[in-house]
This record gives C-alpha cells, sequence and structure tokens, in this order.
C-alpha cells in the first residue's frame, strides 16, 4: 500500500510493499560494486540491519552511512549492516573510499528497485530510496521498522541498534515478536481486537513485559476494570525500562494515577 512521507518539507509518495514487524523479510537481489548480482540470502542465518537512504551525494546519507559503519565495528560476526541506495555502484564505490566504508556492505538497487519496491522504501515521483531502517533476525523475521517521516531527517540509530540487540538475543518463544505484532494492529492497524489476542498470548509467555503489561491495562481501563489495571502498571513499573520500549516510566505512571 502507498504511503506518504515528506522531501524537504514536500509529501512524496512512497510505493511498493509496505514492511510490517513480523513478516517474513522478503529476499531481494542488488548489484554489488563490482556490478554483480548479490541475493539476500547470502546473509541468511545472520542479523542484519538494512540502512536506507537516497543517495551518497547528500550529507544526511554520509552522516548516516559513517555512523552505521561506527557501530557496525562494535557488532558480533553474526550481525551484519547493508546500506542501500540507487546511486550507482561506482558512485557509492567511490564515497566508500573517500569516508572509509569498510564494516558495512553497501549495494545498489539501481537496476530493478528490487529492495525497494518489496519494502515500500521507493519515492515514486523520484525513483530513489527513501530514508529509513530495517531490523531482521536470524529466521528472516522482520523485528523492527523505521521509515523516516521527513527524508532529509537522520534514523533513529540508537532504536534500531537495541532492537539489533532484541534480534541477536531473540527468544524461540516470540514473546517479544507477538508484542510487536499486538501494537503493530494497536498503533497502526486500528484492530484492537485483533491486538489483543496477541497481547494476551504475549504475557503468557512473560509475564514481566512492560509494554505488554502497559497495553493490556489500556483495556481494562477501557472497560471499568481499574483493580486489574491497576495491578498490571504497578508490575510494569518494577521493570526495567529501556529505548525498546513504547511505553516510558512516565506513561505508565501517569496511567496509574489516572486511576
Amino acid at each position: 500500500m502507498d504511503h506518504k512521507v515528506t522531501f524537504g518539507g514536500k509529501p512524496v509518495t512512497l510505493v511498493g510493499n509496505r514492511c510490517k514487524v513480523g513478516e517474513t523479510a522478503p529476499v531481494f537481489t542488488v548489484t554489488d560494486a563490482g556490478l554483480q548480482p548479490v541475493s539476500s540470502d547470502v546473509f541468511h542465518g545472520k542479523v542484519r540491519i538494512y540502512s536506507v537512504f537516497p543517495s551518497v551525494d547528500t550529507p544526511v546519507c554520509s552522516l548516516q552511512n559513517i555512523r552505521f559503519n561506527r557501530e557496525a565495528s562494535k557488532l558480533g560476526d553474526d550481525v551484519v549492516v547493508v546500506s542501500l541506495s540507487v546511486d550507482l555502484p561506482f558512485a557509492q564505490k567511490r564515497f566508500c573510499a573517500a569516508e572509509g566504508i569498510d564494516r558495512v556492505h553497501v549495494f545498489s538497487d539501481y537496476r530493478e528497485l528490487d529492495f525497494g519496491m518489496k519494502y515500500g522504501f521507493v519515492i515514486d515521483s523520484l525513483r530513489l530510496l527513501a530514508r529509513g531502517v530495517v531490523v531482521v533476525d536470524r529466521d528472516d523475521v522482520v523485528r523492527y521498522v523505521e521509515y523516516v517521516p521527513e527524508v532529509t531527517h537522520e534514523p533513529d540509530y540508537e532504536k534500531a541498534l537495541a532492537f539489533n540487540t532484541e534480534a541477536y538475543d531473540y527468544d524461540d518463544e516470540g514473546s517479544i515478536t507477538l508484542d510487536n505484532l499486538a501494537q503493530t494492529y494497536y498503533r497502526l492497524g486500528n484492530d484492537k481486537a485483533k491486538a489483543r489476542e496477541f497481547f494476551q498470548k504475549a504475557i503468557e509467555l512473560k509475564s514481566t513485559q512492560i509494554d505488554t503489561l502497559y497495553f493490556l491495562a489500556q483495556y481494562d481501563i477501557e472497560e471499568g476494570n481499574k483493580d486489574a489495571a491497576r495491578e498490571k502498571l504497578e508490575k510494569a513499573l518494577k521493570g526495567r525500562f529501556s529505548p525498546l520500549n513504547y511505553a516510558t516510566r512516565e506513561m505508565v505512571q501517569a496511567s496509574l494515577d489516572s486511576l
């Protein structure tokens, strides 16, 4: 489904399949510096951070690649950072040499826009990729997606890297994945009934998950069940908050104070 972001303050339309947390990450083919096709399957079994940007010839894109190159040096062998744009491979190679980009795998999507269309990053009117980040775990499940609302702004590095850690330490029970799916339905899909099903499954697997407790408490509040809501919110406050959480400590406390 098409969706909108802004580029220099002007609305632009993104086309392709909008990527969602919990989905299987599509396999795509891009072009390397030697003009050879490369399938994303070569990174199967590793956690992948897809760093997406319009062009190496802009300051913000340069900052994005330099930042992820620095972060990549701190990650283990089971994590790869893949940078993607529609720049010609020659331009990408020149940029990497000039900026010392040696820890990130840089590929071009200029031929078929295969990545861009499968992940919903193509700016229709410009044939460029929008800016954003996708984190895929070792089982090829999408764990985090950011379409930066204003293309000239940088992505949320901290959140992407935090979700990378989550993906790397993925628990096969899947409580975090269930919570992510639930939040997608609750916050983006406007389907609270479906979201509740996933929240309930998540809490059965991990009873201390902060976001799950917070959202389930909101259902209790809406239904007038204040005691149940209070119990969940107090339990959430005992947890350890991090940038991974949607619900901040202040949000949980405010919800509790409103009872």
